[in-house]
């Protein structure tokens, strides 16, 4: 699936793991990490097909379970947590994501630095929120806690 995402085929990506997503909770059950993280993947998948509703139906479950298995600080849980505030924001809720990605990057300015990678796309993300919710001065406010240089700075979305 990853691989048609890769070559712009989304849609051939989303057969492949709706199939996962139930052959996942048939075997292993609906709590199953590897199943959430078919769950997850999914809806990464349902946002590039432009379908956040869809999205959004995932992303509130897996963040659910996420917190409950692996606890709130947990950085899936996290990457969960990011990927529904952006889900949000696709569907102009953004006072809803600004509340999720707040939280998101505290904690992982807390658990994993300012310099890592989700740390810096989580900063990212506010920023952008907050310029829709026309709160500039506090989105200039926190690029500038973005690194100098941010090459490489990029986290990967998928879960495999």
């Amino acid at each position: 699936a990853i691989t048609y995402k890769d070559l712009g085929q989304p849609q051939k990506a989303e057969e492949l793991e709706v199939a996962v997503v139930e052959k996942r909770r048939a075997i292993l059950g609906a709590d199953h990490p590897k199943t959430l993280d078919a769950m997850y993947n999914l809806a990464i998948t349902y946002n590039k097909l432009g379908q956040p509703q869809k999205a959004e139906e995932l992303e509130v479950v897996v963040v659910e379970k996420r917190r409950a298995i692996l606890g709130a600080d947990h950085p899936y849980t996290l990457m969960a947590m990011g990927n529904l505030a952006a889900t949000y924001a696709n569907l102009n809720c953004f006072e809803d994501a600004e509340k999720l990605q707040t939280e998101v990057m505290e904690k992982f300015r807390t658990i994993l630095g300012d310099e890592h990678p989700h740390t810096v796309l989580s900063i990212k993300h506010l920023a952008f929120t907050y310029r829709a919710l026309g709160k500039v001065a506090e989105a200039e406010e926190l690029e500038g806690l973005l690194p100098d240089d941010e090459e490489g700075a990029s986290a990967s979305d998928e879960v495999e």
